[in-house]
């Protein structure tokens, strides 16, 4: 299988999105500004044979810049236990 067979493409209108806050969602607007067209990311991922582990790759690109140290608020980071905890 030729990994072109199973490449895939992630689309997701950001800038329309409910599934944030405002001050989440203008944060990972300006996170993502580089990457963003007309408020939408987009996403290619074909380094796997499997079209399945695409999508997962895809899912992980821009999520890995989301969940970068200093993107969430300090309270949103200690509910989710990123904090160590020393931190709490």
């Amino acid at each position: 299988m030729n990994t072109t067979d199973s490449r895939v493409e992630l689309s997701y209108d950001l800038a329309d999105s409910d599934a944030l806050g405002p001050v989440l969602k203008e944060r990972a607007l300006r996170a993502l500004a580089d990457r963003l067209v007309d408020g939408t990311i987009t996403v290619a991922a074909s380094e796997h044979r499997s079209q399945l582990r695409n999508r997962q790759a895809a899912v992980r690109q821009p999520a890995s810049k989301l969940t970068a140290p200093g993107w969430l608020p300090r309270s949103a980071r200690d509910a989710a236990g990123a904090g160590t905890p020393g931190d709490r």
